[in-house]
């Protein structure tokens, strides 16, 4: 299959599933050959990009310990708002390597692409998912353990509260 642009892959998919295709056969044939399809539309766009982090990261990785990872000394973790500022520079500095997932709504339904980052090895299209809309489609990525930065809003997460923010530093203290 030949395409010229991302919209007119997904006009595509939407007027499969128009057509009465089962959505869960359509996902299969999609990423059955994600390659072929998406080879030299990398840098095409898609309407959304959400920059994926592993909640579990955050502020660092499982085992390690806080004063390891960072010199506390530059952060001021004694109230919530020095906390906050904390982690959020902790999530602006993983932006740089992490997956993403590119979104397209076409006619009320959501076309969710994720494509992951190997260095020189360059971008892999690993999945395409559907959703009815971008609320699901960010809570659905939340409840699999992300936070998601917009990449238009870099550093602002759409994802989760302060107050949760909050619970993830809590957790590792």
């Amino acid at each position: 299959m030949s395409v010229e642009s991302i919209n007119e892959l997904i006009t595509g998919w939407s007027k499969r599933l128009k057509n009465g295709e089962n959505k869960m056969q359509l996902l299969a044939s999609i990423n059955e050959s994600l390659e072929e399809l998406f080879e030299g539309l990398w840098n095409d766009s898609f309407e959304d990009m959400i920059l994926l982090i592993d909640a579990n990261e955050i502020p660092c990785p499982p085992g390690d310990e806080l004063e390891d990872c960072y010199d506390l000394s530059e952060h001021d973790l004694s109230s919530e708002g020095g906390v906050l500022k904390f982690m959020k520079s902790v999530i602006e500095g993983q932006l740089e390597d992490c997956p993403t997932l590119h979104g397209a709504d076409l006619d009320g339904t959501l076309f969710s692409l994720r494509c992951d980052y190997w260095g020189q090895g360059g971008p892999e299209f690993t999945e395409v998912d559907i959703y009815e809309d971008r609320v699901g489609w960010i809570k659905a990525f939340k409840d699999q353990g992300y936070l998601l930065v917009p990449e238009i809003l870099h550093g602002e997460l759409i994802s989760h509260t302060d107050e949760e923010l909050l619970a993830l530093y809590e957790r590792r203290i």
